[in-house]
């Protein structure tokens, strides 16, 4: 897959001063992990096509796109959110298109916040193109809000469950995540055993360089020489 950028206009300059400022739309598609799923990664090009599709039903024209990967919908601070009220701001675009309301944000706290910037500062609109609920309304707005709820429900479920995983792996004596680990050989069918060679530099009782544990692991991914 092309590495995408993170906006991208998709009118000319002279296209866009004939487009009018109400129909203008920004697409916003945001994927919180996109690492090793490679060709198999196809969150975006759905998201896009959604968006597309509820442009071309309101007589929505998408004049750029945002695309914040590998960004999690539990925190805004790095994402490009403030770029999009911005850009309202600016009159660049009106509206601003997601594909469902858990890809603004998986915070309902934050969501809010930052839905204000777009809406009552800037006096931009979000929808989302498989929710599309009217938040100028009493029921949408309950609507809209419940789905952001339902959102970071099944972000805090999916984060109980890691946590339950790891106290289970420390309760047995594991590391708490996957992968290689300095005192430790790992086997797919038996999984992981103690390292007695490398238990006995840990154990050894005296600070060591970084150099001395490299060579100890024998190149263990993320333990490097200082």
């Amino acid at each position: 897959m092309s590495e995408q950028p993170a906006f991208e206009w998709a009118v000319a300059p002279e296209e866009l001063d004939r487009i009018p400022f109400e129909k203008r739309a920004l697409g916003y598609i945001r994927v919180s992990d996109e690492k090793g799923r490679g060709e198999y990664l196809i969150s975006p090009e759905i998201q896009k096509h959604s968006i597309q599709t509820l442009a071309g039903r309101e007589d929505l024209v998408v004049v750029a796109w945002i695309y914040d990967k590998d960004k999690s919908g539990r925190y805004f601070t790095k994402r490009r959110v403030k770029d999009v009220a911005q850009g309202v701001r600016d009159r660049q675009w009106k509206n601003v298109l997601l594909w469902k309301w858990s890809r603004w944000g998986r915070n309902m706290k934050e969501s809010l916040v930052y839905l204000s910037h777009v809406e009552d500062e800037a006096r931009g609109i979000v929808r989302a193109a498989t929710e599309d609920f009217d938040p100028r309304t009493s029921v949408g707005k309950f609507s809209r809000n419940q789905m952001l709820l339902i959102a970071e429900l099944q972000s805090d479920m999916i984060s109980d469950s890691w946590k339950e995983a790891q106290a289970k792996r420390r309760r047995d004596g594991l590391p708490h995540t996957g992968g290689p680990r300095f005192g430790y050989d790992y086997d797919r069918r038996t999984g992981y055993t103690v390292n007695e060679d490398q238990m006995k530099v840990l154990r050894g009782g005296r600070p060591l360089r970084a150099a001395e544990i490299h060579r100890a692991a024998g190149g263990v991914a993320g333990v490097h020489p200082g």
